[in-house]
């Protein structure tokens, strides 16, 4: 198995491998041979692969193929994770080779951080679940999901979030806080929430605008 790109994605695809040092190709090499988790494994070892986590940008694809597709055995199945782009816009690329879906549930860099990763593989797919889990450590959860699922959730919560960043710099200059302030609050606080909220460690000031919301909620139930 290898996991082929060492950007956010191939970086947290080296975290949750099962294989440690996870074996890595990037075409930048110092970047693998600089990390502590993953060992780098160059084109004339490709045809010892055979299952390759493809966690490039969708527009590094065609070159990718073009270039290093020679040296894999006609049997390998790549696992392509870039969001952006749907299963038979990657298959036509990669063609011959197997195709399979899988996509990252969420943010790269974050998944990281929070030590916890989310992958969709689609129904029709699902006949890969064991080898993929197979590939993957206990931080690494594995869910029946579509990629539209994925790619349409990730963008509008992506949207909110940045609508959400813009409100709170207006709130905070029309509350009067120092500009000298801000990036200290909005760095850590919507995160920090956010974190807490899903982990259900929120403390009392939080918990009380849940609670006042619930009964806000409650009473316009009770109206209609």
């Amino acid at each position: 198995m290898l996991v082929v790109g060492y950007g956010r994605l191939g970086q947290l695809m080296a975290h949750v491998f099962q294989t440690q040092p996870a074996p890595v190709f990037n075409r930048t090499r110092k970047h693998v041979d600089e990390a502590s988790n993953a060992v780098y494994v160059g084109p004339e070892d490709f045809a010892k692969h055979h299952t390759v986590f493809l966690a490039l940008p969708p527009t590094a694809y065609e070159s990718f193929f073009q270039t290093y597709g020679p040296y894999f055995a006609e049997e390998t199945m790549f696992f392509h994770m870039a969001t952006a782009c749907n299963v038979e816009e990657a298959a036509a690329i990669a063609s011959p080779f197997s195709v399979v879906p899988l996509k990252l549930a969420g943010h790269a860099e974050t998944s990281l951080q929070a030590d916890e990763a989310v992958f969709a593989l689609p129904a029709a797919y699902q006949m890969y679940q064991a080898e993929v889990k197979s590939a993957l450590n206990e931080r690494a959860v594995v869910v029946e999901a579509e990629e539209s699922d994925v790619r349409e959730g990730n963008m509008a919560v992506t949207k909110a979030v940045i609508l959400m960043m813009r409100q709170l710099e207006k709130t905070l200059e029309e509350e009067g806080v120092a500009n000298e302030l801000h990036r200290g609050i909005l760095r850590t606080i919507p995160s920090g929430v956010a974190a807490a909220y899903m982990e259900n460690k929120l403390g009392g000031f939080a918990r009380k605008i849940i609670e006042e919301e619930d009964r806000k909620q409650g009473s316009d139930n009770d109206a209609t």
